[in-house]
């Protein structure tokens, strides 16, 4: 249909359209419909439409949209003398991007196809999915050829022996002298008892879980060694700078200064960290 055979109402559609600087695409996003139905209503053609009454409120939307009122020759309401395919699905017509399909093609042979297919991927999901999904089925026992007696004699089911969990052991990689014993005593040096308020004379640890933990200050006093068992945090004093190595550096939380050290991996395959400045 040329754009001289169009009427009033469709040609101010097209006209209001382009004026206000929109595209087919744009309109019909806003309206929710097709771009085939927008072109429709520009060009009398209410094929694309499923129904009367649906095109008439698409008219009236889009002529609102453009600010026209749809009392023009050849606006709504529409009469059936339009032409109106009534086999359209709302589907179809929401496609915006999808080919039309043409008058050519029975839209009863296009479901016919999509039910084929359908059924097509249901018998390959049957046979090619679900084997080896399926439940192992269970079987009865055989009882030909055993005697009456045999046969329906009860079978006691077999009473489980409670067996003792064998214990875990952690393999815990060993660190710098891992077989001293506990020593949690402080060092003492420097007139330390004299100046415990000196924030820089100690740090403290927090055992979360039970690992290995060497700790030395500056002059090679051992104020923490070997492996310990979960327990709060507790200050240990010394002069800086300090050492602590550990097998299992997430077992411990270590603060210095009130910020958290994190020892970092040694090439030993242990965990250790220095930190502190002498007084």
């Amino acid at each position: 249909m040329t754009a001289p055979d169009v009427s009033e109402f469709a040609a101010a559609l097209k006209a209001g359209r382009e004026a206000a600087g929109l595209s087919v695409h744009q309109v019909a996003g806003q309206l929710l419909l097709s771009e085939m139905q927008v072109v429709g209503l520009e060009n009398d053609d209410l094929g694309v439409f499923y129904g009367v009454a649906y095109a008439e409120r698409a008219a009236k939307a889009y002529a609102a949209r453009l600010g026209l009122p749809d009392s023009l020759q050849g606006g709504p309401p529409y009469s059936t003398a339009h032409s109106i395919d009534a086999q359209a699905t709302p589907l179809l017509d929401g496609m915006g991007s999808a080919v039309r399909i043409g008058p050519h093609v029975p839209r009863g042979a296009i479901a016919v196809l999509v039910l084929l297919l359908l059924v097509g991927a249901g018998w390959s999901v049957r046979h090619f999915v679900m084997p080896a999904n399926q439940p192992a089925m269970l079987t009865m026992p055989d009882t030909l050829g055993v005697a009456p007696a045999e046969a329906s004699a009860p079978v006691s089911a077999p009473v489980p022996v409670p067996t003792e969990a064998a214990p875990v052991v952690a393999d815990v990689p060993a660190a710098a002298e891992p077989e001293q014993p506990v020593d949690q005593t402080p060092g003492q040096s420097m007139d330390i008892e004299a100046d415990r308020g000196d924030k820089r004379l100690r740090f403290y640890l927090v055992i979360d879980a039970t690992a290995v933990v060497n700790a030395f200050d500056g002059e090679g006093n051992r104020l923490l060694g070997g492996r310990h068992s979960p327990m709060p945090g507790q200050s240990y004093y010394g002069t800086p700078p300090f050492s602590v190595q550990t097998n299992d550096a997430e077992a411990i939380e270590l603060y210095y200064m009130g910020a958290r050290i994190r020892p970092m991996q040694d090439a030993n395959g242990g965990y250790s960290t220095r930190f502190g400045s002498r007084p």
